[in-house]
């Protein structure tokens, strides 16, 4: 017997369209194929949205244990840069004075900022490749998505293993560690367009469309200011003639290349408060949605308060005798003053019809 829809409710198979592909609940992750849309989550009651979530779904949508854990990416990989950034500039420019040089700070402040860029430098790798997780609803199935997860897997975690690099090269002076170091840097430092683009995706899906593109923007920079160094490194291991014109684009690639560093790693940090704000606005929807639940809760209850008060009101009704079903009593039983005796012709023992009520 076919089940009349009226019936279901608020039931996960009332709505709309069939789901038919993977689809993640944005509470608790479940996955919804074969439900309808305008249903509920069967795990944990939230509705199904009417619409189909795409690449274009919001970062609202994601469960918020994800959100937390990727707003902790964000601030891990935005101050280690910034970080990593202080630590090694700042000792760069009080190299350069000469009453520093003459002492024995210069090395101290050498060792001090070794450390803190390698350690800034997990940071971030550590990071990068944890941006490289499949997000909630998405299937990353995109082959532009699949080739920058790929490019940032592969020269992100260059960063530490540059750094170590230098720093026993520097410590042994040999001489080919320094070519080892730097050829890591430079595969790490192209590394950071894609990992720019990474991040501007989620800028995207984060409604933060400016963020998003100034994210590529930083990122193509810091790509160009990488090939100029490149450039020039080859300048100089072949003695190239024209060593002074690349020297100066050389210079401006290195400015560029800072500045392209701190804004990459702050625009992480901003990423950080979108995520947060996008963890409130989710707890104040779960919120609206809660009361809201209850607030339909209580006007069912009320309508049924409301039934049972008209059925309580139609039971003592009189007029509702007639409908009582009529039930086969002896005349012993109901007792000779109220029915006098007469002659019994049917041969039925003496019986007669009484109202259930009477």
């Amino acid at each position: 017997m076919p089940i009349d829809e009226s019936q279901l409710g608020n039931h996960p198979l009332k709505g709309g369209s069939v789901i038919l592909e993977d689809e993640a609940c944005p509470k608790c992750d479940y996955n919804l194929k074969g439900l309808r849309r305008g249903g509920v989550c069967p795990e944990c009651g939230r509705g199904i949205s009417a619409r189909k979530r795409g690449k274009r779904a919001l970062m609202i949508d994601a469960p918020r244990g994800y959100l937390r854990g990727l707003m902790l990416v964000f601030l891990m990989m935005g101050w280690a840069g910034i970080g990593a950034f202080l630590i090694a500039v700042v000792p760069m420019i009080v190299f350069s004075l000469p009453i520093l040089r003459a002492t024995g700070l210069a090395s101290v402040l050498s060792v001090v900022a070794m450390v803190g860029a390698l350690g800034g430098s997990v940071s971030w790798s550590l990071g990068a490749v944890l941006l490289c997780r499949t997000r909630p609803g998405f299937t990353e199935s995109n082959p532009e998505d699949r080739r920058l997860v790929r490019w940032i897997l592969l020269t992100q975690p260059m960063w530490p293993v540059a750094f170590v690099l230098a720093g026993v090269g520097l410590m042994t002076g040999a001489g080919a560690l320094d070519y080892a170091a730097y050829s890591c840097a430079f595969v790490a430092a192209l590394g950071l367009v894609p990992t720019a683009l990474r991040l501007a995706e989620f800028a995207d899906w984060a409604d933060d469309l400016n963020l998003g593109m100034q994210l590529r923007t930083v990122g193509w920079m810091l790509g160009g200011c990488a090939v100029v160094d490149g450039v020039h490194k080859l300048a100089v291991v072949t003695d190239f003639a024209l060593m002074f014109l690349v020297t100066i684009f050389w210079i401006f690639a290195l400015l560029g290349m800072a500045v392209g560093w701190f804004l990459l790693s702050w625009r992480c940090v901003q990423l950080a408060g979108v995520t947060r704000w996008a963890i409130l606005n989710a707890k104040d929807a779960d919120a609206r949605a809660a009361r809201l639940a209850e607030k339909a809760e209580q006007e069912r209850q009320e309508q049924n308060r409301k039934v049972e008060a008209q059925r309580g009101a139609l039971g003592s009704d009189p007029s509702a005798t007639r409908d009582l079903p009529v039930r086969l009593e002896k005349d012993s039983d109901m007792g000779r003053a109220a029915a006098p005796e007469t002659p019994d012709d049917s041969g039925d023992g003496g019986s007669i019809f009484r109202l259930e009520g009477d």
